[in-house]
């Protein structure tokens, strides 16, 4: 389907996250330039962009403990997902290095699903000390997450805030409006 879409619409380029081997193989001869913000193997023919996911993490944490944060969760996203891993250590790493200003707690859902996303979050918020401050490994989470907790009769930002990765279009739309790190 990817490759037919592609032929259809001739694009110039293509950016992606995380491609199918095959579809990338597939790709190759049609001479467009793709570029991938993933881990891919030294030996691929490919230009890849390295996302800087410690820099991306530090500014997350740093963003809630400067408002106030001091009981930050962290919603990751399970193996297999682009980053998944990559952001777990990294923001594993930058709050136990500020664990003198907050304590913290990292969840990962079982899946991709949203059943799995959603029990995660009610695991969440039936812990003893709920978050003030949730750091969600993407906007789809953070949104999620967001929802949940506002149809509970929480507030945002008041109550918890939230924040997410990515600066998806559509962050900007929720009520209230979701903050999120543009990478």
């Amino acid at each position: 389907v990817m490759k037919e879409a592609i032929t259809a619409v001739r694009p110039i380029g293509i950016i992606s996250i995380s491609p199918p081997d095959s579809i990338t193989t597939e790709m190759l001869p049609t001479s467009i330039p793709i570029v991938l913000c993933c881990d891919v193997p030294d030996n691929a023919p490919l230009t890849t962009v390295d996302l800087n996911i410690d820099a991306i993490m530090s500014t997350g944490v740093h963003h809630l403990l400067n408002r106030g944060a001091k009981n930050i969760y962290f919603i990751g996203r399970p193996a297999g997902s682009p980053f998944s891993h990559k952001k777990y250590e990294s923001v594993e790493k930058v709050l136990r290095e500020n664990q003198k200003y907050c304590s913290y707690n990292l969840f990962i859902p079982r899946d991709n699903s949203s059943k799995a996303m959603e029990d995660t979050i009610v695991e969440i918020m039936q812990r003893k000390f709920p978050p003030d401050g949730v750091f969600a490994a993407d906007d789809a989470a953070a949104l999620t997450f967001m929802n949940m907790i506002l149809s509970a009769g929480f507030s945002v930002p008041e109550d918890i805030m939230v924040l997410g990765i990515g600066n998806y279009g559509v962050s900007k739309f929720s009520t209230p409006t979701l903050s999120t790190i543009h990478t």
